[in-house]
């Protein structure tokens, strides 16, 4: 990755209880978090729903962001700051993608979340 642009696909699953206003305000303090990490952009995903779109049962609502980055450092930055902004509310989930691989971010226990976190950077470290 290093030297070169990747965009990874960030779905961003608040959780239940949050009214649209909540989760606009979440999501814009999530996009400022990722800047400030390094991510060189943060973008509401083209023709993806929007944080108002309602999960089935009306319970959660989601967005996607397209997070820019340039090299391995941001990215162990960024998936490091999604795992602690998930751990910060009930039933928050994120979902990344790069190319074909998916991560999934939820409430995993610290020992399988630093292994999962770590496989996935050294899979993208040099892409």
């Amino acid at each position: 990755m290093d030297g070169t642009m990747a965009s990874l696909s960030v779905r961003i699953d608040v959780g239940p209880g949050n009214d649209q206003r909540k989760v606009e305000q979440m999501l814009a303090d999530l996009r400022q978090d990722l800047l400030e990490v390094g991510a060189d952009a943060v973008t509401q995903a083209a023709g993806a729903p929007p944080s108002s779109a309602a999960k089935a049962g009306g319970t959660s609502l989601s967005d996607v962001l397209i997070v820019s980055l340039s090299n391995s450092a941001v990215l162990t930055s960024v998936v490091h700051l999604l795992g602690r902004w998930v751990k910060r509310g009930a039933g928050r989930k994120i979902t990344v993608r790069s190319g074909e691989d998916l991560f999934v971010i939820d409430y995993a226990s610290r020992e399988t979340e630093a292994r999962l976190v770590e496989s996935f950077i050294e899979m993208h470290r040099n892409d």
